[in-house]
């Protein structure tokens, strides 16, 4: 009973203390997070009493967020790092960190080239430079000649009761990019130890990488994971993509390793060289593993972007959902239908239709499809006259477009030319009727099929806003339980 009493007491101190904390710091009901300074780079949560905290690099200092929910922000005042000429980090908080608790003392880890510091509070609102900065540089068993020893990310390891650091760095006896491994009593004086994980030499066809930037670890059930950003990893097993950037993953049985390449490590991005999405973390919500990531772009149209849940599969592998919440960004039915049939016969060649009484610019589309019997077929979504936002299915090759699409009459021809963003194939995935989910808002377009992620694409220079419709080539395309809601769009 005194047991049941003092968790009671714990959980009203803590729901309190985090009415204390909204009310000091003042959030209100922004949806999403657009950061008052630009730009916005990568990002980290660090989560107290049912209330998140949000850093991010913005031109050398750290930007800041508060969010009860993930999805409601409210921006506060950056943290000056105020460097001098000689110092360390005079050329600013460049490398991503972390923020963590020990003890009464927050810390915040943040990177100036290759050597990593710490600031100090006690409130996380009143931060000072540690007067010993920096704490770690880049020592064996990592290389000292190279610009890549960064990014520490740390976590407490209660049984043994240390620090466990994750960082990107080159294995000194190697050459070749590791997850380095470091610990700590205090999170002031580190420890360096052998790499976790080493990278293959990267080649176009093998498991190697560029990179290994911004690692971060976690564990479900008893698999544990690290994920890392890395571009140009041009691989046929890229879950589907070549010339694939974003934010991949390695699995072991132990926290300690050894690490192992899945079959399909991307976890989040993009193919074709693009890097619309790169740096992903991940967070523990509401007995969830949800994923957050900014997104990529002209630098006044970064953002945070939407957060993905983390599933795993009965086989350890992972993959992104449609995390449910996002449901709550839902503002206004704008059309239904139960069925529609796009039949299209061999002397047409090709059918487009849109939509009417529908202009919109920030909505969501879901729907069930049937694409068997055509062999090309799209829906597309703010359409302007003959261009329009779009995804094109090819069911004959597993693949799927996602672009501009542009409805061309002329010359007695009717074609639909695709201007190509991203592509992603796998075999079944289209196979049959399937759910199909897209949400457009703001630069950025996120669809899901069967709830499993497929893209997260920047749509800038394609139109804005507009209609919906849908086409299809000779056959049939069918449509089954089509809803489209307009949604809270990006402040």
């Amino acid at each position: 009973m005194k047991n049941e009493l003092s968790v009671a007491k714990f959980k009203k101190l803590s729901f309190l203390i985090a009415i204390i904390l909204i009310g000091t710091f003042g959030i209100n009901a922004q949806i999403a997070f657009k950061p008052p300074s630009i730009p916005m780079w990568d990002t980290w949560i660090y989560e107290e009493y049912g209330v998140y905290h949000l850093f991010y690099l913005s031109e050398g200092n750290l930007g800041r967020a508060m969010s009860t929910d993930m999805l409601h922000w409210e921006a506060l005042p950056s943290i000056k790092l105020d460097a001098k000429k000689g110092d360390w980090d005079e050329s600013g908080a460049r490398m991503t960190g972390c923020t963590v608790k020990q003890g009464d003392t927050y810390y915040i880890t943040y990177g100036s080239d290759t050597n990593t510091g710490i600031l100090i509070s006690k409130d996380l609102k009143s931060w000072n430079r540690y007067e010993k900065n920096p704490i770690v540089t880049a020592q064996y068993p990592y290389d000292s000649n190279t610009n890549h020893f960064r990014d520490l990310v740390s976590f407490y390891d209660s049984e043994n009761k240390i620090w466990d650091g994750y960082m990107f760095g080159i294995h000194k006896e190697t050459g070749r990019p590791s997850i380095a491994h470091l610990t700590s009593k205090n999170y002031k004086k580190w420890k360096y130890k052998e790499p976790l994980f080493i990278s293959d030499d990267y080649t176009r066809i093998n498991k190697g990488f560029v990179f290994l930037e911004v690692p971060d670890y976690f564990q479900i059930g008893n698999k544990h994971y690290i994920v890392f950003s890395s571009v140009r990893s041009r691989k046929e097993f890229t879950s589907g993509r070549k010339d694939a950037s974003g934010t991949w993953y390695i699995v072991a049985d132990k926290k300690e390793g050894p690490y192992n390449v899945p079959d399909e490590p991307l976890l989040l991005g993009y193919g074709n060289g693009r890097t619309d999405t790169y740096v992903g973390h991940t967070i523990s919500y509401n007995g969830q593993r949800l994923l957050y990531h900014h997104t990529w772009g002209e630098w006044d149209k970064v953002c945070l972007g939407t957060p993905k849940l983390v599933h795993q599969n009965s086989n350890g592998t992972l993959e992104l959902r449609f995390w449910e919440d996002m449901e709550k960004l839902k503002s206004k039915l704008l059309f239904k239908k139960q069925k529609i049939d796009c039949k299209v016969s061999q002397e047409e060649s090709r059918k487009w239709e849109t939509l009417k009484d529908i202009n919109v610019k920030d909505l969501v589309i879901s729907c069930k499809v049937n694409i068997e019997n055509t062999s090309k077929a799209g829906i597309n979504w703010h359409v302007k006259g003959k261009k329009a936002q779009g995804i094109c299915f090819y069911p004959n090759d597993n693949k799927i477009t996602i672009g501009e699409t542009q409805h061309i009459t002329s010359l007695k021809s009717n074609t639909i030319k695709n201007i190509i963003f991203d592509d992603f194939t796998k075999e079944d995935l289209i196979n049959g009727e399937f759910d199909l989910r897209i949400l457009s808002r703001g630069h950025m377009v996120e669809l899901y099929i069967n709830n499993k992620w497929i893209f997260s694409t920047s749509m800038l220079g394609t139109p804005e806003e507009g209609g919906v419709g849908y086409w299809s080539d000779a056959g049939e395309m069918k449509i089954r339980d089509l809803k489209i809601f307009e949604i809270e769009p990006l402040k």
